[in-house]
């Protein structure tokens, strides 16, 4: 029961007004003018009305007190709603609920049960079922009960389920709805993130992979030129030694040369005095000196040749020394790496892990609220059809109960005038006899007319219980429908997003692109990517795609010497690898010719290019690029085959397999990610 209310900045209430009301009825009287409609509003606002033109106003912030004459404007706005709660209608443990709403002038508001904040849902979900709301049937205000003896029968409905306590129920009902379909496209936008997620995972382990063979590589490179520096060193060792050695042999010889020098020296000082007679001898023993010091000279000249080779020794290996510890700082680097990309690859498991239970038990959330819509909507079928029941059982009550009267009434009449006619009638006794025969021979008549309209009724009965069951089943089938249409525009929408966005495709095609649509730009050329030109069914685009491989994503551009000199020049300047196709036919091309024709061989599907639809001026493309592919049942017939197809000709199995002119074979599953041409065709589909 409504205890008071509490106004404060509302409209025309500038102070703090309170208003009780106790048992029974209460009125609130006054002229016109007075603000009696303001309290409606008041009561309206508080139990959450967002309609600013039902609160008689342009925006919100108009229910605040504005001002006047002798009063300044106010800068909020403040309405209290207080409720007996004795007999627990409100699912709180207070005897009283006071319900809040409250809004600044910078248009920032808040709702407030029990002086504690709350949102609007809480305060609608506290008032559901207790007949009190902006749309209920507890406020009735000027003009509502015109509106609602004009109303149709389904806007009373709303009224009588929310007298009836299951409005709350409905809108549950709908918000479970609305939180399904936002689980369904979550849980679509999932699966292509996981998708793309697996594909990241592969790819990272192939950087692994790599990563991992490069520090293989490193280390025996690394041990290789360890191995190298040590050969070299003890071969300059070595060579150090011999010179060393050569150099004492040197110095030996040196001091032996000088002591023949100082013993010449001493002989010539004793002979001076035969120096003349020696002359001869003197010559002989200066040739030798001059020969002994050209030797000096020389061996002079190899000792400082090997010292620098020694030195130039000793500087190889203090650079291979910096070399080994530049190698081993990389070799740490290599590592740091492979322990962030294991990291990531078991942050992406774990993730994967979260996303697939989240999967799991959105599901069975989901079985579990159909499996309580069925029941609600046999239980519902079952009572539409007792209440139809009871109203042709009213409507046959009816007809028979007019009848009967209408019948009495006719015959009072004849009655009277048959007493009027009693003495003129005995003379027509024998015409009145045969008048009574032939009413009897009428009634007759009537009675199997009676009973062909009932039959007729009965028939119409059994036509009228088989359009409801038709009705049945055709809302049956219109929700089921209505969920088809529901997933598909979510996962339109997905793909959608994922082709604007050119997703899978690498950093330097969606570079060109993006230029593609400039005027100016040299890409202007672009005729689009190659999965953009093929229009291929969506069974069989994930055969194209595999017989394709990376040429799906390369770009078919017209031959123009522009672009290519552009290509020429700024190849290195691309953010990552493009592949380019030339709209250049060659007479192969056009003609069709590709090898052996195996069209009628068991087994085979037919050739690749031949499950691709394209323009006009694309078809020697298709031929180019699958022309050499042939599509047929399994490895066995593709393994014949081969044995029979020259060296250029290649192989793809219904199951995936792919055995190229190489003699290669591919197998295993694809990748979860679907490409480029699969999203084109399951779009356009």
């Amino acid at each position: 029961m409504l205890k008071a209310i509490e106004l404060h900045g509302f409209k025309s209430f500038a102070d703090r007004t309170r208003l009780e009301f106790g048992e029974g009825i209460s009125a609130v009287v006054g002229p016109n003018g007075s603000g009696k409609s303001n309290i409606v509003d008041a009561i309206k606002w508080v139990l959450g009305e967002q309609s600013v033109k039902k609160l008689r106003g342009s925006e919100m912030t108009d229910v605040i007190f504005s001002g006047s004459a002798g009063r300044q404007p106010l800068g909020a706005a403040e309405v209290t709603l207080s409720f007996d709660n004795s007999n627990k209608i409100f699912d709180l443990d207070t005897s009283e609920v006071h319900i809040t709403r409250r809004i600044y002038r910078s248009g920032e508001g808040e709702y407030l049960v029990n002086r504690l904040p709350s949102r609007l849902k809480d305060i609608k979900d506290l008032l559901g079922g207790t007949g009190l709301g902006t749309q209920a049937y507890s406020i009735i205000e000027q003009g509502r009960v015109e509106s609602l003896l004009q109303s149709s029968s389904t806007q009373r409905r709303v009224i009588f389920e929310e007298a009836a306590g299951i409005s709350r129920f409905n809108a549950k009902k709908q918000e479970v709805h609305k939180r399904l379909e936002r689980v369904d496209q979550n849980l679509i936008r999932l699966s292509d993130k996981v998708n793309e997620v697996e594909n990241q995972l592969k790819t990272i382990k192939s950087q692994a992979g790599k990563a991992q063979l490069y520090r293989q590589y490193t280390a025996r490179l690394q041990e290789l030129r360890i191995q190298s520096s040590l050969v070299d060193y003890r071969k300059n060792a070595v060579l150090k030694t011999a010179l060393l050695d050569e150099l004492e042999l040197l110095s030996a010889a040196e001091k032996e040369a000088q002591e023949h020098l100082d013993q010449f020296e001493k002989s010539a000082q004793e002979t001076n005095r035969l120096v003349e007679e020696s002359n001869g001898q003197i010559g002989r023993i200066e040739g030798e000196i001059v020969a002994v010091k050209e030797k000096i000279v020389s061996e002079e000249s190899a000792v400082d040749f090997q010292t620098k080779q020694v030195q130039t020794h000793d500087k190889e290996i203090k650079q291979h020394s910096r070399q080994l510890l530049e190698l081993n700082v990389r070799s740490v680097d290599t590592e740091e790496l492979m322990r962030k990309t294991y990291d990531e690859i078991r942050n992406s498991q774990k993730f994967h892990r979260e996303i697939d239970a989240t999967y799991r038990q959105c599901l069975e959330a989901a079985e579990l609220l159909a499996k309580e819509v069925e029941q609600k909507r046999d239980s519902g079928l079952k009572l539409r059809k007792e209440l139809e029941e009871k109203h042709r059982t009213i409507s046959r009550i009816s007809g028979e109960l007019k009848g009967m009267q209408s019948r009495a009434q006719s015959l009072a009449a004849s009655r009277e005038k048959s007493q009027a006619k009693v003495e003129q009638s005995r003379l027509q006794i024998e015409e009145l006899t045969r008048t009574l025969a032939e009413l009897k021979q009428q009634c007759n008549d009537l009675v199997d007319s009676v009973q062909t309209h009932k039959e007729s009724v009965e028939a119409a009965k059994r036509q009228k219980n088989q359009r409801a069951e038709q009705i049945v089943r055709l809302d049956q089938e219109l929700q089921e429908h209505k969920r088809r249409h529901s997933d598909m525009s979510g996962r339109i929408a997905v793909l959608e997003e994922l082709l604007s966005k050119h997703e899978g495709l690498s950093p330097g095609v969606r570079e060109v692109m993006r230029n593609s649509r400039n005027p100016e730009s040299p890409f202007r050329f672009v005729h689009g990517l190659v999965a953009d030109l093929f229009r291929v069914d969506v069974e069989s685009a994930p055969l194209i795609e595999l017989a394709l491989g990376l040429s799906a994503q390369h770009v078919v551009v017209s031959p123009e010497k522009e672009l290519f000199r552009y290509i020429e020049r700024n190849s290195r300047q691309f953010p990552g690898r493009v592949g380019f196709i030339w709209l250049d036919p060659n007479p192969h091309e056009l003609t069709g010719a590709f090898g052996e024709d195996f069209t009628q061989r068991p087994g085979v599907l037919g050739r690749a290019d031949h499950f691709v639809q394209t323009d006009t001026q694309y078809s020697h493309l298709a031929r180019r690029l699958l022309g050499r592919t042939w599509i047929v049942e399994n490895i066995t017939v593709a393994k014949a085959l081969y044995q029979e197809s020259d060296d250029r000709t290649n192989f793809l199995t219904v199951g995936g397999e792919f055995l190229t002119a190489d003699g290669t074979i591919i197998v295993g599953p694809p990748s979860g990610n679907s490409g480029v041409i699969s999203r084109r065709s399951e779009l356009r589909t």
